[in-house]
């Protein structure tokens, strides 16, 4: 058996030099996953907190700003509801060759909701591409409302039209009061 002998001066700095080695190797083997996991968790618990809603609930910060931008389309001032949506309605009749007439008893109100919902019937007539054009363009329109009701069809005949026969589109606008 082979001993070392050591003198006190050596142990002093021996001891200290292998518990350092030891501490730096059970470090690199075990409590540097612990102190790296536990430090990336409280990083991200100070972020949730700073960002309660877009950190925690992301799917439904989404919905809500999809939601918020759905609802503006379907804003409009009440009073422009009549003049602004005919200028926009009718001027987009005229581009696409359609005959448009305004249905005034068919504004009604909706009060079972806090707000005010609003809705307006439009009559059409032309040919099936100038009604599919204004429909498609109705799409894309903003702050006039949104389409909630569309039937499209042939009038009645008559003896003296049977040539001249346009389609009759019925056009229901809905819009929430500003």
């Amino acid at each position: 058996m082979i001993r070392f002998k050591l003198n006190a001066k050596n142990r002093k700095w021996l001891l200290p030099a292998v518990a350092l080695i030891i501490l730096y190797i059970s470090y690199q083997f075990s409590f540097s996953l612990a102190f790296s996991a536990w430090w990336l968790n409280r990083t991200l618990s100070h972020e949730t907190e700073r960002h309660q809603d877009d950190a925690v609930y992301p799917h439904l910060n989404q919905k809500h700003l999809f939601y918020q931008k759905t609802l503006a389309d379907y804003k409009v001032r009440t009073g422009t509801m009549d003049t602004e949506t005919w200028q926009v309605l009718s001027g987009m009749a005229v581009a696409n060759n359609l005959r448009i007439t305004y249905v005034p008893n068919k504004l009604t109100a909706d009060t079972s909701s806090s707000q005010k919902v609003l809705s307006q019937q439009y009559q059409f007539k032309g040919s099936y591409f100038s009604v599919v054009k204004l429909l498609d363009t109705l799409t894309k329109t903003q702050r006039v409302g949104k389409i909630s009701g569309v039937s499209i069809g042939l009038p009645k005949q008559t003896s003296e039209d049977k040539n001249d026969r346009l389609l009759e589109m019925t056009l229901t606008l809905k819009a929430i009061e500003k």
